[in-house]
């Protein structure tokens, strides 16, 4: 019987930032299973890097965990390294950085309507747009 050895290192982890709950932000992380070299993983070391947060690392036994970040606009890394009974092997290609937020969102132009023309004068309308994460959503006009 030819002993097991450590299992290759993963490709790099993709990541997917999910929906938001509460103030906190989340992250989807997946990645290939690896060789497994003659002995099936029994777990793996996910690790985080930047963000703000430090380094942390989580045990997942399948190939993916979703993590719950801050609302840091940098970006987030990951790495993984899968363990089977020989151990740990080497520590896959960091994932594309990605932020946990979207992007910061801008003011669009104001739109001016001019309303109750008469010899008398007139009213003007602004309009004020603000992009948010998901969609732009107008203020009231002001008077």
């Amino acid at each position: 019987m030819v002993p097991a050895g450590v299992p290759a290192a993963p490709n790099a982890p993709t990541v997917q930032v999910l929906e938001q709950v509460g103030s906190q932000n989340q992250i989807s992380v997946q990645w290939n299973e690896p060789f497994i070299n003659g002995a099936a993983i029994k777990s793996y070391t996910l690790t985080q890097s930047g963000g703000g947060d430090g380094v942390k690392t989580y045990t997942p036994t399948t190939n993916s965990q979703t993590v719950t970040v801050g609302t840091s606009t940098a970006p987030y890394t990951f790495t993984v390294t899968a363990t089977n009974k020989a151990g740990a092997g080497t520590a896959s290609a960091a994932s594309t950085p990605q932020r946990a937020v979207g992007k910061v969102g801008t003011m669009a132009a104001p739109s001016i309507a001019i309303a109750n023309q008469t010899a008398a004068g007139g009213r003007v309308t602004v309009a004020i747009h603000r992009s948010t994460r998901r969609n732009a959503t107008a203020m009231p006009p002001m008077k």
